[in-house]
């Protein structure tokens, strides 16, 4: 029930309680301060992995917000996003341009993917976001690539989604990447102001989104979420003539729409 947030420009992470309809603020001062703290996962216990670029480390806190640690040494590595899966941790990288797994119990790293980055069809440019499916299949947006790639939970690349242009289904400044329980693929496009939806085999779907102020309007959006615990928090804004299946949180850099939240509905029956 809460929303973590974090901004870049003010060394900081916001926290809304959806419970308690609070908002607050986490920056750890002294030696473990932010400098740029950029993307977040929370661990089922509580604690929270804050991929910070400038630093060149994950930090760790606890439930608590008490620092706990963190992986990587200082400037190691430039961790753009942080993904949590089973006993992993999965962090994009734009230094080594790759995404590094450390086992999270250790906190040693395990391997880096791509496996192979010897052919630019399979290779990783610039990632910059990263999700992970219920299989174990890793997507990247490789923003340097203008494309996602796909590799398998043994780094092996499978498939890209996307390319460079100005067309449909094509990206000019892709970000945020997410993947529903039907494995459909969610990307924004920073460029474009919207979110292109792709079938598992990469065909376009659907889009939506577009540059403004205005109510669900998007500027500059950075990262998208999939999320199927919070329907409750929004079921009373859906037409009573449709059911909420599933939530789209997509996070903007700028305008006060800060934080759209988008519903996937179907028609009752």
């Amino acid at each position: 029930g809460k929303l973590y947030v974090c901004d870049t420009i003010g060394k900081t992470v916001h926290i809304a309680d959806l419970d308690d309809r609070t908002w607050s603020y986490f920056s750890p001062g002294n030696i473990m301060a932010f400098k740029k703290p950029i993307n977040l996962d929370i661990d089922d216990d509580g604690t929270m992995y804050v991929a910070d670029s400038e630093r060149g480390q994950v930090m760790l806190f606890d439930s608590n917000l008490v620092s706990v640690g963190a992986i990587g040494a200082p400037r190691e590595m430039t961790p753009v996003d942080v993904k949590l899966f089973k006993k992993q941790v999965y962090i994009a990288d734009i230094k080594s341009h790759s995404v590094r797994i450390y086992d999270r119990a250790s906190k040693a790293l395990i391997k880096s993917i791509p496996v192979d980055d010897s052919d630019p069809v399979k290779k990783l440019f610039s990632p910059t976001n990263i999700d992970i499916d219920s299989a174990g299949r890793i997507y990247v947006s490789d923003t340097g690539g203008f494309r996602v790639q796909r590799y398998g939970p043994d780094g092996s690349y499978e498939r890209t989604y996307g390319s460079h242009g100005m067309q449909y289904g094509q990206f000019a400044r892709n970000k945020g990447v997410a993947v529903d329980r039907e494995n459909r693929v969610y990307v924004v496009d920073a460029a474009f102001h919207l979110v292109q939806i792709f079938s598992e085999d990469g065909d376009l779907l659907l889009f939506f989104g577009e540059q403004g102020t205005e109510r669900g309007s998007l500027y500059l959006p950075a990262a998208v979420i999939v999320d199927y615990d919070h329907n409750r928090y929004f079921e009373k804004y859906v037409d009573p003539r449709f059911d909420l299946d599933f939530l789209i949180l997509v996070c903007s850099q700028y305008g006060p729409g800060g934080i759209n939240v988008y519903g996937a509905i179907r028609k009752k029956k």
